[in-house]
């Protein structure tokens, strides 16, 4: 199924599904990284791209869902928890609930693509 398909689907699900409210927003602390692409009432669709060494500044999210398009391996640090890795294949869709306070950073060699929607109440 080509990507655009992909995309089609997760915008179809996200009128379905709705999340909760959140503190720091992505898209306000790295702005290099996270790009809206559509945004209403509903859901907001943003763009990511994390070059290889590049991190993001604390954020949280609402319930939201993730479109793979480019693999790779964040490590994921959690306020006040251990770190972990999170290794994105291309392809895959993850459906997620809110995740507090946290940082990611690309430790691998290539540019993680990513496409999110997220939830609004």
């Amino acid at each position: 199924m080509s990507s655009k398909h992909h995309l089609t689907g997760l915008l179809a699900s996200a009128s379905l599904l709705y999340g909760t409210s959140y503190g720091q927003d992505p898209v306000a602390v790295s702005p290099e990284i996270y790009t809206v692409l559509f945004e209403n009432e509903d859901v907001r669709v943003i763009d990511i791209a994390i070059r290889p060494g590049e991190r993001d500044e604390p954020h949280s999210h609402p319930n939201y869902m993730i479109y793979v398009r480019e693999s790779g391996t964040l490590l994921v640090h959690p306020e006040g928890e251990e770190a972990y890795e999170s290794t994105l294949e291309r392809g895959q869709v993850r459906l997620l609930d809110p995740v507090e306070q946290h940082w990611a950073e690309n430790v691998g060699d290539t540019v993680i693509r990513l496409v999110t929607v997220e939830f609004k109440e």
